[in-house]
C-alpha cells in the first residue's frame, strides 16, 4: 500500500537533492508528479448505507482505516469517518480518557530536522506526533504540517496552539472537545506533562 508518508518520504528526496538557497523558495509538495490514479490504494473496503452502527464500527475496527466509501450497486454514494462516528455521540460515558488512551507516545523534540521527523512518522505511519521539551508538551506535528508549512526544524512548522485533555476527564468530555474544536486527537495531559493520547481511533474502538 502507498500512503502519504511514502509520497511525503519522495518528495524530501527530492528537496535533499537541491541546493538549500533553491529549496527553501520552492513550495512542499511542488515536486511531485503523475496522478491520484498512480499513488492511490487499490485495495477498496466499502461500506453498505443500510450498514448498521454496529456493522460499521466493527469495519473500523478489523481494517484499521480513518474512513471508508459507502458503495451502493457498486458506486460510491459517500464516505464515512472515524469523525463521522464520533460526531454524533454525546454526554458522560463514565469511561475515564486514561482507559482507553494511548499511553506510550513516540514523541519529537522541538529541534529536530524535518527529516527526522519525516522518518519518525513514516516509520509507523502515524497521523500527528507530539512534540516536547523537557518533558513538558510544546506542539503537535501532522503530516499535513509537512506539506504546507516550510521549515529546517520541527519548532518551525509544528502546531502550537494546542487542545489538550486531562487523564481523569470523562471520555464524553473529550469527545465534546474534539466535534467542537475539530480535532482528530488529543494530547492527554497532568500539569502540562505529556501522559498519553487519545484519538479518533481510540474512541471507534472503545465503542465496539
Amino acid at each position: 500500500t502507498i500512503t502519504l508518508t511514502w509520497i511525503l518520504t519522495i518528495r524530501n528526496s527530492a528537496l535533499d537533492g537541491l541546493p538549500r538557497a533553491k529549496r527553501k523558495k520552492m513550495k512542499r509538495g511542488k515536486q511531485l508528479s503523475g496522478t491520484a490514479k498512480g499513488i492511490m490504494t487499490r485495495e477498496v473496503i466499502g461500506i453498505k448505507p443500510t450498514a448498521t452502527l454496529k456493522e460499521a464500527l466493527e469495519v473500523f475496527k478489523n481494517a484499521g482505516r480513518g474512513g471508508y466509501p459507502l458503495i451502493e450497486k457498486q458506486k460510491p454514494v459517500g464516505i464515512l469517518t472515524e469523525f463521522d462516528l464520533i460526531k454524533h455521540l454525546k454526554g458522560y460515558t463514565g469511561i475515564s480518557v486514561s482507559q482507553i488512551m494511548t499511553p506510550r507516545v513516540l514523541v519529537l523534540n522541538s529541534k529536530w530536522p524535518i527529516n527526522a521527523a519525516l522518518d519518525a512518522i513514516a516509520l509507523g505511519a502515524f497521523r500527528r506526533l507530539p512534540v516536547v521539551e523537557k518533558g513538558i508538551l510544546v506542539g503537535i506535528l501532522a503530516p499535513r504540517d509537512l506539506l504546507e508549512k516550510e521549515g529546517e526544524t520541527v519548532d518551525e512548522i509544528m502546531t502550537s496552539r494546542l487542545v489538550t485533555i486531562e487523564p481523569d476527564a470523562d471520555l464524553g468530555e473529550a469527545i465534546e472537545l474534539m466535534k467542537r474544536k475539530r480535532r482528530g486527537a488529543l494530547p492527554v495531559v497532568r500539569h502540562d506533562r505529556l501522559e498519553g493520547i487519545i484519538t479518533e481511533r481510540d474512541v471507534v474502538e472503545a465503542m465496539v
